[in-house]
């Protein structure tokens, strides 16, 4: 391999990249298996060996796509001495970047980056991650907007849009519940959150390219992850012993400013607050109610057996943690604890606290104190 042209490297199989010395002789260049464009006339190169050692990464594209869509890049390739040695001929260009970040910024920008199409799937935001910092710092604007509206379809910021993701999520972990646990262990607990996205990771990311829309879904969704021990069965006595219990994931605290952490442990103890206050307002006289229809007979003859019941279940402390997933979960199965002649108002009354909280979540986590627009995000 002493040199750098494709004809003279050996062809034993089929590999996911394509491998090449530069020049120099001293490089690995590691071709990517999608943005490789025979008629291109660029190399981009990144990864630690454009700077030192180690693998450098090689995207051959088009000068004219590159400069089209940005200025940056228009003015980037202008400049004499840009990249490395050149490849069978043609101009490099290094970008400092992570080489995963300039993988998916390109291949989102050719139209090959694979984003899963359910909402919060466990790579949906990683997957544009890279490409979304990238599309910011390059000024890209119709790529970082496609990008955001796909992070606010995961992060919504009105309330009845979140209310349609966390139904989404509760009907999957039903299914995926059925498929994996029905059969050997009817009543295990299965935690969704093992199928949704590293929560610190999504606040990092929306911090960092300010996309303000996103903030109060994601931070509450990291609020409810932070969860520490296991998680029992819901029937411990029926089935194996607590070594055998779920695991609910931890966020990744390491990834979180010394700001960031502080404003999550008394967010955390306010959104407790708030949540005791949100039960108290269903309680009005005993029963589901401020503003609705007035109980029933029967329900005015046990005026406390409705939430009762729902305190002495396990939903019930999803409160704790998560309290409006708690009063939703509470929701979907209004007819165990209410009659059907007061489940309407009971209805109004479980969505009127959970929106009270969901307003209260910009205060409750002081996110007004990171300068990000809340309700519109820049481009």
């Amino acid at each position: 391999m002493s040199s750098g042209h494709d004809e003279q490297l050996p062809r034993k199989r089929q590999r996911t990249d394509e491998r090449e010395e530069g020049s120099s002789g001293k490089q690995e260049l590691q071709r990517d298996k999608v943005v490789w464009y025979e008629d291109g006339n660029i190399v981009v190169r990144a990864g630690p060996g454009c700077a030192g050692e180690g693998a450098v990464y090689g995207f051959k594209c088009h000068q004219s796509i590159l400069a089209s869509r940005s200025k940056v890049f228009e003015t980037m390739l202008q400049l004499p001495n840009s990249g490395g040695p050149a490849v069978d001929g043609i101009p490099t260009v290094d970008f400092p970047d992570p080489w995963e970040d300039v993988r998916d910024f390109l291949r989102m920008m050719y139209g090959a980056l694979e984003i899963p199409p359910e909402r919060r799937a466990q790579n949906s935001v990683s997957a544009i991650a890279g490409a979304l910092r990238l599309a910011a710092k390059y000024d890209v604007p119709d790529m970082a907007q496609q990008l955001r509206r796909r992070l606010a379809y995961d992060y919504p910021n009105w309330f009845f849009d979140w209310v349609e993701v966390e139904d989404e999520r509760y009907m999957l972990s039903h299914h995926r519940a059925e498929e994996q646990m029905l059969e050997d262990y009817p009543e295990m607990y299965f935690d969704i959150n093992l199928c949704t996205p590293e929560p610190a990771s999504v606040v990092r990311l929306v911090q960092d390219i300010r996309a303000g829309t996103a903030l109060r879904a994601a931070w509450y969704e990291l609020s409810r992850s932070y969860v520490h021990g296991r998680l029992p069965f819901k029937n411990p006595d029926t089935f194996p012993p607590p070594e055998n219990w779920v695991e609910r994931r931890e966020a990744d605290l390491a990834l979180l400013e010394p700001r960031d952490m502080k404003r999550l442990l008394l967010g955390r103890e306010r959104l407790r607050d708030m949540a005791r206050r949100a039960i108290s307002t269903i309680r009005v006289d005993g029963h589901f109610a401020e503003g609705g229809r007035p109980p029933c007979k029967s329900c005015k003859e046990q005026p406390e057996a409705c939430l009762r019941r729902f305190m002495s279940s396990e939903d019930f402390w999803d409160l704790a943690t998560d309290p409006m997933g708690g009063l939703l979960q509470l929701r979907r199965e209004v007819k165990r604890y209410v009659c059907d002649q007061c489940k309407f108002s009971a209805n109004d009354a479980i969505m009127s606290a959970c929106l009270d909280i969901w307003e209260s979540l910009v205060e409750i986590f002081e996110l007004r104190d990171l300068g990000i627009e809340l309700y519109i995000d820049p481009v």
